[in-house]
């Protein structure tokens, strides 16, 4: 066991007495060079991106010359598709004031008073909803009687009227 234990020790020391050499090398390699590798790597790094931005300007004056001969060509749908959307942004602006100073159509009043009493009889989210769908039904039905009898008085009204001009046209 304490065989083990010793052959662990110099293991570790003389990993670092290594690391420690190799450290050692490198400070005096750093003080003797006088950063010649320092500066043979920067001028690396300065040439590389010279060259990207060299690539990047070409690059960048293709594209801007293929966009301009893709104006050249097709200037003229670019003009209608900039006047179409011209056009649908004050179409636009003008739908949506127009939707805004139209007022709120005015609920059509229940003429039947049955139906007015179960309507305020009744919760809107009652807990029955038989009864809710009753009470829709039987609002259904009471709007629906309710224009079949304004038509029949518009009716009514329009046949007098026209009875009327009848009479005048034969005096």
């Amino acid at each position: 066991m304490t065989d083990f234990k010793k052959l662990a020790e110099d293991a570790t020391a003389r990993a670092a007495l290594a690391a420690g050499k190799d450290a050692a090398k490198r400070a005096v390699d750093g003080l003797l060079s006088e950063g010649s590798e320092a500066n043979a790597q920067g001028a690396e790094a300065k040439k590389t991106r010279r060259w990207k931005l060299i690539a990047i300007s070409i690059f960048s004056v293709c594209v801007i010359v293929g966009f301009i001969g893709l104006l050249l060509n097709y200037w003229y749908w670019f003009l209608a598709i900039g006047l179409l959307g011209i056009a649908g942004l004050y179409a636009r602006h003008r739908l949506r004031r127009r939707l805004a100073e139209k007022p709120a159509a005015p609920a059509t009043a229940v003429a039947d008073p049955i139906a007015k009493k179960r309507i305020a009889a009744s919760p809107v989210g009652s807990e029955n909803p038989s009864v809710d769908l009753e009470n829709a039904r039987a609002i259904a039905a009471a709007r629906s009687k309710a224009q079949v009898e304004a038509r029949a008085v518009a009716e009514q009204e329009v046949d007098e009227e026209l009875a009327a001009m009848k009479a005048r046209l034969r005096k």
